[in-house]
């Protein structure tokens, strides 16, 4: 299986009021640092996918264009492997999560988490061909999408992933 964990050190432009882009880009490599430790004590196929210079270790860097998430989709779909979505902003993930996604793979092949303001926070797919819909209103989107294509499904409701 392979996690795929978009990075763009430029977001988090809704902060911009109160932190500086340096500290704003500071604040995603921390976020980063956090997923990355809770990430790689359960896989080890992690993609960081990014048009940024990141040097980190144990992980594998893809180039995307840097023009959205469509493009993340894209890059991802070229590896023919079960995947987990998981965006940079949701720091509190922990093993439990990740864990509860690996019982329940077995029996879905396709679990969702929800976000705040209708996103997503983690997307598990059993393959590449199912997609998954970024909008502004993703989650519900998704949901309609797996029912549409009658999708096995499930829905992983947790503090831990919701409060992105």
């Amino acid at each position: 299986m392979i996690v795929f964990i978009p990075v763009k050190l430029e977001g988090k432009t809704r902060l911009s009021n109160f932190l500086s882009k340096a500290e704003r880009k500071e604040l995603i490599m921390y976020m980063l640092k956090d997923i990355l430790n809770v990430v790689q004590k359960i896989f080890k196929t992690i993609y960081i996918i990014t048009n940024d210079n990141l040097d980190l270790n144990n992980v594998t860097i893809l180039k995307d264009s840097g023009k959205g998430l469509r493009n993340v989709l894209e890059v991802m779909n070229k590896y023919k492997k079960e995947n987990i979505f998981l965006p940079v902003d949701v720091p509190l993930i922990d093993e439990h999560d990740l864990r509860y996604v690996l019982r329940m793979k077995s029996f879905y092949e396709y679990i969702i988490s929800p976000a705040k303001r209708n996103g997503i926070s983690l997307v598990y797919r059993k393959n590449n061909s199912y997609d998954i819909i970024f909008s502004s209103k993703s989650f519900v989107d998704c949901l309609n999408y797996c029912k549409k294509n009658n999708i096995n499904y499930c829905i992983y409701y947790c503090f831990t992933v919701l409060c992105k």
